[in-house]
């Protein structure tokens, strides 16, 4: 009996397998098939156990769950951790921007609307990248719009970091508030790098390689962005590398414009 006991313990760890994920690297992860009991590809939304995301339909459910007041409630201050490349492929998705805005479209000088607070369902919770990438995202406008990005608005407790954004286009015909990240933030933004992007920015825009407007108590550090930007209020702009540089003409590398709020490097 001793042995036979031996041999199911023997059976129970060897038949086990243990699939790590290093950070940046998806290689040794498939993204579940289905999702019909669980929330995203799993976890539970904590800091030990954070939602994963790991594709395109996550994204969707995040924008989902943000935009929608009774889901927003339960998932907007959530912890959520990318376990995975996401190639979005050049295409424009529906579910970008994540999260919604309560300020309408722009009317007449983009600046009347600089300083406000454009939306009472930000994105409050925690997004670590964990060394992955954001490929191919497109954002355009044919439409005056406000505060467009990866996430339309970080709030005053979001956090947003260790995320990479390669080969984004920023197709921006009309006049708008808009980053890579986030058309505004209030949160801390730490270790995003922009690379490769191609931004055509309309006269009337203000644009940051990273975040359109800072607002407030926001921080942010360890930011690189490279690539390369046409049109706004300063045509031809090459990025190039740097870290931390404000433009309050409306263009800038890293931010648009900065209102009452001290940022990092």
């Amino acid at each position: 009996m001793k042995n036979l006991v031996f041999l199911l313990f023997l059976f129970s760890v060897t038949s086990c397998h243990l699939s790590i994920v290093k950070s940046g690297d998806s290689s040794s992860f498939s993204c579940p098939t289905d999702r019909s009991l669980i929330e995203f590809s799993g976890g539970s939304g904590t800091s030990i156990s954070p939602y994963l995301i790991c594709d395109e339909l996550d994204l969707a459910e995040l924008d989902q769950k943000l935009t929608d007041a009774t889901l927003y409630a339960q998932f907007g201050d959530k912890f959520y951790k990318q376990i995975a490349n996401i190639n979005l492929k050049g295409e424009v998705k529906s579910f970008l921007p994540l999260g919604m805005i309560d300020s309408p479209i722009l009317t007449g000088d983009i600046m009347t609307i600089i300083g406000n607070v454009p939306s009472s369902r930000p994105f409050n919770g925690s997004y670590d990248g964990k060394g992955f990438s954001i490929v191919g995202m497109k954002l355009t406008n044919s439409t005056p719009e406000s505060y467009l990005g990866f996430f339309h608005h970080i709030g005053s407790s979001g956090v947003v970091k260790n995320l990479t954004f390669s080969s984004s286009v920023l197709d921006l015909s009309t006049a708008c508030i808009s980053g890579t990240l986030a058309g505004q933030s209030q949160g801390v933004i730490d270790n995003i790098v922009i690379q490769n992007l191609n931004a055509t920015i309309d006269a009337g825009a203000i644009f940051g390689g990273v975040v359109g407007v800072l607002l407030g108590s926001t921080k942010i550090t360890n930011v690189r962005t490279s690539g390369t930007i046409t049109g706004g209020l300063n045509p031809a702009y090459d990025l190039g590398t740097q870290t931390f540089t404000v433009d309050t003409s409306g263009f800038a590398g890293v931010i648009g414009l900065a209102v009452n709020t001290v940022a990092g490097t």
